[in-house]
């Protein structure tokens, strides 16, 4: 269904650390626009419904952890 679908987009969006998607074919970019980027910005529109909000915490988490292994 619907987050099933979700969980594709948000998935390829969040990288190899996360999805299947191997590090040298996983491109970090998309239409020259940051992926994790897209993400953030992806969450806060699924965080604002009440539905996804589990969907909305594991994927913010894991953003979070990822900025946090990078800085």
């Amino acid at each position: 269904g619907l987050e099933k679908r979700l969980r594709i987009i948000l998935d390829d969006l969040m990288g190899p650390s996360h999805s299947g998607a191997s590090k040298s074919t996983w491109d970090p970019m998309i239409l020259g626009m940051r992926k994790h980027k897209l993400l953030g910005d992806a969450l806060k529109v699924i965080g604002e419904h009440l539905r996804w909000q589990r969907l909305y915490l594991e994927y913010s988490e894991q953003l979070a952890t990822l900025k946090h292994q990078n800085n």
